[in-house]
């Protein structure tokens, strides 16, 4: 019944804004309720946009153990992800309406101990950008070039157009060679340049918001991994680059109306961090 009703929750919040959630999903150690550091550092960087909407928290545990243990280890799953969220300024009790434990993931069979249930499901909604914000805008160009670099500040960042993804993977598209090269070649050139590569997804809800064939919902960051590895495979200092993933919070297009918005918002930028 609960599932029925996450279902018809999430439904009305969507018809109701005309938009789709963001989701984000945390795994947890057997027993586990307290936030891993990775996952504190990837929900930072989600509010670090502005203030949801709305936060729907879910949190579940695998097929092992009794029914009563597993509801009360959800239920602080769930109460531990509110709380770090409550500790933002981004985020109040409003913008938190549903929080709950909602014990053994009924996908697994009794008795079964899979690593994917023990998670909890956060489904962002209608992140409203901050007034104020250390992150300056994208200058968005055709093609990355020393020329384009040039025109960045510090903590700017550019969008790297011409470096395409298949849907719902992390796998460039063979046409992105070319702006990959440019980009390496750039980063030799200027043996001073620091930058992190910061991946996005499009169309949050399948088949690009997760990573194909797996549990995962970090595709963004690994698209930026992607292109962190084409660098340093290719001989540049892993200490001048880092990667971050934003899954569905900084669109080029709210709404993707076509292919080519679509494969826009399934990219990676640079953004400066040295000159």
């Amino acid at each position: 019944m609960r599932l029925l009703f996450l279902f018809f929750l999430i439904t009305a919040f969507s018809k109701a804004g005309a938009q789709t959630f963001d989701t984000f999903r945390i795994y947890y150690k057997t027993g586990a309720y307290h936030l891993e550091e990775q996952y504190k550092l990837q929900l930072d960087s989600i509010l670090q946009e502005g203030k949801p909407e709305r936060i729907l928290i879910y949190s579940y545990t695998d097929g092992t153990g009794d029914e009563k243990n597993n509801e009360d280890l959800s239920v602080r799953r769930a109460e531990e992800v509110r709380q770090y969220l409550l500790k933002h300024n981004a985020v109040t009790e409003t913008n938190v309406p549903v929080c709950e434990g909602m014990g053994k993931d009924r996908s697994v069979l009794p008795g079964q101990d899979n690593a994917g249930s023990r998670r909890t499901d956060l489904f962002f909604r209608g992140i409203r950008k901050q007034a104020k914000k250390a992150v300056k805008p994208v200058v968005a160009a055709a093609s990355f070039s020393d020329k384009n670099i040039r025109k960045l500040e510090v903590n700017q960042s550019l969008r790297l157009d011409n470096i395409i993804f298949f849907p719902g993977s992390a796998k460039v598209l063979p046409k992105s060679e070319g702006e990959l090269n440019r980009l390496l070649q750039l980063m030799k050139d200027n043996p001073q340049l620091e930058v992190r590569l910061e991946g996005h997804v499009c169309c949050s809800i399948p088949p690009d918001g997760y990573k194909e064939r797996s549990r995962s919902w970090i595709l963004s960051e690994e698209r930026a991994k992607t292109v962190l590895d084409y660098l340093t495979d290719n001989g540049i200092q892993s200490s001048r680059l880092s990667y971050a993933g934003f899954g569905r919070t900084r669109p080029v297009f709210e709404k993707e109306h076509t292919p080519e918005e679509q494969s826009a918002n399934r990219r990676v930028e640079v953004r400066v961090l040295r000159k």
